[in-house]
């Protein structure tokens, strides 16, 4: 079987570059015993619900890594539920249920943990960053999932995935169509950076303050 047929026509360069080559092969294997792709997301889910409460309620380094850690497994079972669930035909409208309820829950949970972790250790001031973070982020999301709706009702999937902001633009001007990957970083990145590689290197409130800065750039990048 071919596992690409089944992968989103157009990957993060995160997911692309480092964690396809490792998730691949795990696709197979759940197909090859039979998982139910409902079975991964709940996997998916315990992982987040393990990476937040790390987050917000430990207080040393090695609950921030192992916080980091499971916010990246997290992504990488969510990675992997999709495809095995269009691979054997069984998409649901309970998969599509868990599937935004991980999503929201991994990078609102992994916010709100790290920001409540930071005040409870004297730094208050982080709820603005937090607060600045979470308005442009969102902001983000919703106008770039609004256009891809919006591509899907009028040119069909292929040009859903094209026409998305800046990215489409660019796309459009120097990238085949059939380049699996974006030409610039999207949300995914800017979460693995501020969710996964910060905190790794010590550093989550740094996470929520570089996340402050760049979102606004992500929501002009959205809209142009």
């Amino acid at each position: 079987m071919n596992i690409e047929e089944f992968l989103p026509k157009k990957r993060s360069l995160w997911t692309y570059f480092v964690l396809e080559p490792l998730y691949k092969p795990v696709i197979e294997f759940f197909l090859s015993i039979g998982w139910h792709p409902n079975i991964i997301s709940l996997f998916s889910l315990a992982f987040t619900v393990a990476s937040v409460a790390n987050f917000a309620f430990g207080r040393d380094y090695s609950s921030l890594f192992l916080g980091a850690l499971l916010f990246e497994l997290a992504y990488f079972f969510d990675c992997a539920d999709g495809p095995v669930a269009r691979a054997t035909g069984r998409l649901t409208k309970l998969g599509m249920g868990l599937e935004v309820t991980g999503d929201s829950l991994r990078n609102y949970g992994a916010l709100i943990g790290l920001t409540y972790r930071y005040v409870s250790l004297g730094k208050e001031w982080l709820i603005l960053f937090a607060f600045i973070f979470i308005t442009f982020y969102n902001g983000a999301m919703w106008v770039g999932y609004k256009r891809l709706v919006e591509g899907r009702n009028q040119h069909g999937r292929s040009e859903a995935v094209r026409h998305s902001g800046l990215l489409g633009k660019i796309e459009t001007a120097f990238f085949s169509e059939d380049v699996p990957f974006w030409p610039l970083p999207i949300l995914v990145e800017l979460e693995t950076l501020v969710f996964f590689i910060l905190p790794l290197l010590n550093l989550g409130d740094w996470g929520i303050i570089v996340g402050a800065i760049l979102s606004p750039v992500f929501l002009i990048g959205a809209l142009i």
